[in-house]
């Protein structure tokens, strides 16, 4: 997951966006598979629009 979001050209983003992508990308390179288990990841379709 993390290369996918790596292969993502940041230029091609809206700044607060690709911000939000770098970020993201950051956390999840020092996060542990363990600390990752422990988040709560809400499926897209959960979300209402």
């Amino acid at each position: 997951m993390i290369n996918d979001m790596k292969s993502v050209t940041l230029n091609d983003m809206d700044g607060e966006i690709a911000e939000l992508m770098y970020k993201t990308v950051r956390k999840l390179e020092v996060m542990t598979d363990a600390e990752f288990e422990e988040l709560y990841i809400m499926p897209d379709g959960m979300v209402d629009d």
